[in-house]
């Protein structure tokens, strides 16, 4: 009986280390396959599978072959609010959120850009959703709410 479950075990752990022996293929991103900066500061890869990559000089966007950057662009009123990106959060239905040195701001996928949300405007450090409604902003001045349905927050 021994005999039987020593078996067993050895080559149950033996399959099981072998179906863990995957060849894991790495590549490394920089600045000449189009990274803004080779400094990362933060990633998320989102539902779609896209890789979003903040750096202190914008936020990247990585399809599986090509880079777009986003920036802060004085000019444009939907823009990024500055090029120091701190942390990128995706919500519970899939809106994504990147908070900078001066705030936080929104994704417009069907536009593909950024607006900035005018009531959180202070460094922001880290982001976590409350519930739907709700996002927990952290920033360099404390926590603030913000409702993402009525687009107001309390600091």
């Amino acid at each position: 009986m021994k005999y039987i479950i020593c078996l067993s075990l050895y080559f149950g752990l033996h399959f099981v280390c072998y179906a863990q022996n995957e060849n894991l293929r790495f590549k490394h991103l920089s600045v000449q396959d189009g990274l803004s900066r080779s400094w990362v500061k933060c990633f998320l890869q989102d539902r779609s599978g896209l890789l979003w990559i903040g750096t202190g000089d914008g936020l990247n966007k990585f399809d599986g072959n090509n880079f777009t950057v986003y920036k802060y662009l004085p000019t444009q009123a939907k823009s990024l609010n500055h090029n120091n990106t701190n942390v990128i959060f995706e919500d519970s239905k899939g809106q994504l959120w990147v908070g900078t040195q001066a705030g936080l701001n929104y994704y417009q996928r069907e536009l593909d850009e950024f607006v900035p949300v005018p009531f959180v405007n202070n460094y922001v450090t880290s982001l976590y959703e409350l519930h739907n409604d709700t996002l927990l902003v952290a920033t360099a001045g404390g926590l603030c709410l913000f409702n993402k349905v009525s687009q107001t927050s309390r600091c």
